[in-house]
């Protein structure tokens, strides 16, 4: 019985020293936004509180050179948008950094007048390949965005 207690006692000890072991590491968490976001969907509210989407116009003027933005493992990111409206394609590069809070996802870029430009996104979508935000226009209208992984 001796032999029996002695070793259920050094069991107990080496099961609480072993235990320090899990306090030293370090998980990193994936960062799931990495890669190219095609912006294939602008929603906006209705009455009965749904949301309509339509496609991005821009993707049917431009063709294959839709809206998109490149966000890298660094945390920096690239938006490219192309203005449709004149009937050619016009490519507007936007480079920055990018924080995701929990929900939040903030873009700041500072401008050729060196002005810092920050914009507040809400993730309500993000899957392997989907991206959903929405924010609130100028107007105070909720607006959505899809993106669709590349």
């Amino acid at each position: 019985m001796k032999k029996f207690n002695f070793i259920l006692l050094l069991s107990f000890i080496w099961m609480v020293s072993s235990c320090d072991d899990k306090s030293e590491m370090n998980y990193v968490q994936k960062n799931y936004l990495v890669g190219q976001w095609k912006l294939t969907k602008i929603g906006t509210s209705n009455v009965a509180n749904g949301i309509d989407y339509a496609p991005n116009q821009e993707a049917t003027v431009c063709g294959t050179s839709a809206d998109n933005i490149v966000f890298n493992g660094d945390l920096s990111y690239v938006l490219t948008a192309y203005d449709g409206s004149s009937g050619t394609c016009n490519n507007i590069a936007v480079p920055g950094t990018y924080t995701l809070n929990g929900h939040t996802l903030t873009l700041t870029n500072v401008d050729s007048g060196n002005v810092t430009h920050t914009s507040t996104y809400t993730v309500t979508k993000l899957y392997y390949t989907t991206l959903e935000v929405n924010y609130t226009d100028n107007n105070g209208n909720l607006v959505w965005n899809e993106f669709t992984k590349q």
